[in-house]
């Protein structure tokens, strides 16, 4: 056993190469310094906090009063889609005004998230949070991603990432019955439509400290122009830019010589894009303007047939490939895939695709036209306060979508976190 005169560097070290749940929780319970040691090496990203019911949020706000230097280490709060008894309201905006350094809020569940959202709205004191997400923002109702939109913009100072969905079909009659006055707030939300460009821009331009920026169109919205981003001052001071919709055509509706100029995009070193369909010109004007990718990803759902605006025609396909694949293999992160249509030797049009195959962009005769997708499996792990250490709790999420409680968890779950 590590006695009280082992140096605490060699004690840390030691400590250090603890790996499995349940020598972590017994060495947690030896004496306060060995819990603050391991807190320090396992919980440095602060804890996370899963709340699937409103018992497990009413005891954390329990919790929360008698350990006050626990509120100080949970940086993340997710609500969960309700085994039983949702989580209340009016719990939830006290838990997360008593957890101080909240950093990150993520809703898994549409159940009562308008409620929630506009008691945060409204009540919420979230001084140090850096994001706000509802889970498939881009599917929930009008009122909810007016409301998720109006609670960002309240703490868009401290706001790093911003997951953007329009508010197509807004009507204040549909706000719950929760609220105390209707939300109107002054400044600009956001519409994807043409015409709408400027008021998105102009949301968006509210936020001083933006690193991520991730577009979720509503399944009413078609189409999209990137360069209307490209366009604003935005774009120079992103780091990622993701644009995620299975009903959009991301386009682009200018000639390559209306495209900007300037090559405000060198800040951008990671773009994610999932749509149904992407356009050539878009693809050259990626090539073009975003030069210093480090991670780039795409997936389209249909064949790359628009050539509308590029400096390429239908002609060229094989040549256009030829290059865009060049560009993609000088990217250290990649993860694409597209099916394109060329001519053979007897000019009938014969399918061909380009994927990720070891971190290379292939080439190949087309396959399939199905991806697959993997989910991730993660393990809570449970937490004690430095100085009053307190019952451990466990949570299991497994990829097949089901809840596993072990026997002494009825609360919640913490995790180191790094996102």
């Amino acid at each position: 056993m590590i006695g009280s005169h082992v140096p605490s560097e060699i004690t840390s070290l030691i400590l250090g190469y603890v790996q499995r749940d349940s020598d972590i929780k017994t060495c947690r319970l030896v004496c306060s310094d060995w819990n603050s040691k391991i807190c320090s090496i396992y919980y440095k990203h602060g804890i996370s906090v899963t709340l699937h019911n409103e018992d497990t949020c009413s005891e954390l706000e329990d919790q929360l009063a008698k350990l006050p230097k626990l509120a100080s280490r949970i940086h993340r709060v997710s609500v969960a889609n309700p085994v039983f008894r949702a989580v209340n309201p009016y719990t939830l905006i006290s838990v997360l005004n008593m957890c101080t350094a909240l950093e990150k809020l993520n809703f898994l569940t549409h159940d009562k998230t308008s409620s929630y959202l506009l008691l945060i709205f409204q009540k919420g004191h979230l001084s140090c949070i850096k994001e706000i997400r509802v889970d498939g923002i881009n599917t929930t109702s009008p009122v909810t991603r007016r409301l998720h939109s109006l609670v960002n913009l309240k703490n868009c100072d401290q706001i790093t990432m911003l997951e953007l969905s329009d508010i197509t079909g807004y009507d204040s009659d549909g706000l719950p019955a929760v609220r105390h006055q209707t939300p109107d707030h002054p400044l600009p939300t956001p519409h994807f439509s043409c015409d709408g460009y400027p008021d998105l821009i102009s949301y968006a331009s509210k936020f001083p400290n933006l690193k991520v920026l991730k577009l979720l169109p509503s399944p009413d919205i078609h189409v999209l122009d990137i360069t209307a981003l490209m366009e604003s001052s935005i774009i120079c001071k992103l780091e990622a830019l993701h644009i995620s919709s299975n009903d959009l055509d991301l386009i682009v509706q200018k000639e390559p010589c209306d495209w900007p100029k300037d090559n405000e995009c060198n800040t951008i070193t990671e773009l994610d894009i999932c749509v149904k369909t992407i356009s050539v010109s878009t693809l050259e004007c990626i090539m073009t303007k975003f030069t210093h990718l480090q991670r780039l990803a795409i997936d389209q759902d249909l064949h790359l047939t628009d050539y509308q605006n590029s400096s390429f025609d239908k002609a060229e396909t094989q040549v256009f490939m030829d290059q865009f694949t060049f560009y993609c293999n000088r990217i250290k992160n990649l993860e694409v895939f597209m099916v394109y249509e060329t001519l053979d030797e007897d000019g009938d049009r014969v399918p061909r695709q380009i994927s990720t195959q070891e971190g290379r962009l292939i080439d190949m005769e087309h396959e399939s036209c199905f991806c697959y997708y993997k989910d991730n499996t993660s393990v809570g792990t449970g937490f004690f306060d430095d100085d009053d250490p307190v019952e451990e709790f466990h949570y299991y999420f497994d990829d097949d979508d089901e809840d596993t409680y072990a026997p002494d968890d009825d609360f919640f779950k913490t995790n180191t976190i790094e996102m």
